[in-house]
């Protein structure tokens, strides 16, 4: 069985709710615009966010483009907030892992 990267997990997960849906990387101009959405989400600065955003990439071994892509694409089709889909996406690779562990 081939292991798929976060990346792979969170495209397909996406996919799922949108078949046309998180192609690639999100633009820098979506990231930045994305940082600014969720600073007013969360109050703070809009360097604070962006922070956040870059660190739950690193965490999760994505790039920020990629995270943003698929955290707008879970934002845009079950109307949750930013945060709330970063979390939706880090269960759902943590998921994917163990059941990926479970099979070797």
């Amino acid at each position: 069985m081939t292991t798929l990267s976060n990346a792979d997990i969170m495209r397909l997960y996406c996919k799922e709710l949108d078949a046309h849906g998180y192609d690639g990387p999100a633009s820098d101009a979506e990231v930045t615009q994305t940082a600014m959405d969720y600073a007013t989400e969360n109050k703070s600065d809009i360097d604070d966010a962006a922070r956040g955003l870059e660190l739950q990439a690193q965490r999760l071994g994505v790039t920020t483009n990629e995270l943003v892509a698929a955290v707008t694409t879970l934002c845009a089709y079950t109307c949750c907030r930013i945060g709330e889909a970063m979390w939706q996406l880090e269960r759902v690779l943590k998921v994917v892992h163990h059941v990926q562990g479970g099979r070797r």
